[in-house]
């Protein structure tokens, strides 16, 4: 079974349209999986802050890093792969779909 993992802020947003159509009918018959994580239950502080301003001084706020890796080790096993999604990352393409289809765990 392919097994995916999503990291997020937003924990209702999802399944969304992962949970109609072919997609269901696929986790349905156990070909996929969807686990959704939500960073903010790896917070320590009692206001559950998962960011803070950006160490350069630019604007914008930044993902406390001490939050973020706290919900993955929490949730990622030496055999599964992790995507991070950046404006600087690689296009993603048919080469880069073909290329995920052959993992077992995202």
């Amino acid at each position: 079974m392919f097994g995916v993992k999503i990291f997020t802020l937003y924990p209702d947003l999802y399944p969304g349209p992962l949970n109609t159509g072919i997609y269901k009918k696929a986790q349905e018959n156990k070909i996929w999986d969807l686990k959704v994580i939500n960073i903010r239950d790896y917070t320590t502080d009692k206001h559950s802050s998962v960011d803070d301003t950006s160490f350069g001084g630019g604007c914008g706020m930044l993902l406390r890093p001490d939050v973020v890796a706290s919900a993955l080790d929490g949730n990622l096993k030496s055999n599964e792969s992790t995507i991070y999604l950046s404006p600087k990352g690689k296009k993603f393409d048919q080469s880069v779909a073909r290329e995920l289809s052959k993992k077992k765990r995202l």
